[in-house]
């Protein structure tokens, strides 16, 4: 008898489920689950916070280089920090990523972790529908959370740069594209780190496996820039000839080469044809008959 009951109670709530589940009961699902959570502030107000605050933190410290400078650093270092200071303002999205993949593992394995996926599959019985759901509750959080970010990160760094007339506008071309899509960006990650909970069904292996990839790309990323900025670089001075040493004159981005003129005439400054920054080449002394 009680398995009789129990066989259908279970048929009753499949006839009446139907009726009654729908996209858009799914959806108000989702949210009220993200919002019923602890973690979902917790780990929006790290974000926020870390982002920010690394942020401020990069352009506080190179504010504090510019000034420690004498004058004529100061003019070299102006332009970079003025061609630079949005990138510098937007430094702390590197660690905001980390973050809201957190938040993205999270929102899809804590279900399957604490086997309440059980009761919203069988309220909802197509998975495709749970996880379009889930994913689009997150997506519109993460999107918000990461455009508040982004935008906060960058207005408080120009704030810090304005205080010697180094920061820059979000009119100015490109600076509102960057900020935008610095929101875009950690949104992204949010939503790879989602796919890979739903691939997994495991909170810490898809926050490692989140964490890897984020941080591989960035690694791969930055070396690859390196690489390339070090070969343009010897491609336009080319390889140092015979007879040559290098020294280094920090700050100055001018390029002297010095050359004895035939007949013992004297020397004389010459500039080199290739503008590398910060390096003087000294040709040594040849005998006349060998120059002329």
């Amino acid at each position: 008898m009680a398995a009789t009951a129990q066989i259908a109670s279970q048929g009753s709530v499949q006839l009446a489920g139907p009726g009654r589940a729908s996209f858009g009961g799914a959806l108000r699902s989702e949210l009220t689950k993200i919002r019923s959570v602890r973690s979902t502030y917790w780990t929006l107000a790290a974000m926020v916070i870390i982002t920010i605050g690394i942020s401020a933190l990069l352009s506080w410290g190179r504010i504090q280089d510019y000034a420690s400078q004498p004058a004529f650093v100061q003019a070299h270092m102006a332009v970079e920090i003025r061609a630079r200071a949005t990138e510098f303002s937007m430094f702390g999205l590197i660690l905001g990523q980390l973050v809201i993949a957190v938040l993205g593992a999270l929102t899809i394995t804590a279900e399957y972790s604490t086997g309440m996926i059980r009761t919203s599959l069988t309220v909802m019985p197509r998975r495709e529908t749970v996880y379009m759901a889930k994913a689009l509750v997150f997506t519109v959080i993460a999107l918000v959370a990461g455009l508040v970010t982004s935008f906060g990160s960058y207005f408080i760094g120009q704030a810090i740069f304005a205080t010697h007339h180094l920061n820059s506008s979000i009119g100015q071309p490109g600076v509102l594209r960057a900020v935008i899509g610095g929101g875009l960006f950690l949104g992204a990650c949010g939503l790879l780190s989602f796919g890979i909970g739903a691939l997994l069904r495991h909170t810490a292996g898809a926050i490692t496996t989140s964490v890897a990839l984020l941080f591989v790309v960035f690694v791969l990323g930055g070396a690859r820039g390196q690489v390339d900025t070090a070969e343009r670089r010897r491609r336009h001075l080319g390889e140092p000839e015979r007879g040559e040493h290098v020294q280094p004159l920090g700050g100055v981005r001018r390029v002297l080469l010095l050359r004895r003129g035939c007949g013992g005439r004297g020397r004389h400054l010459v500039p080199h044809p290739g503008r590398v920054s910060g390096r003087v080449i000294h040709r040594a002394p040849m005998a006349s008959s060998a120059r002329c």
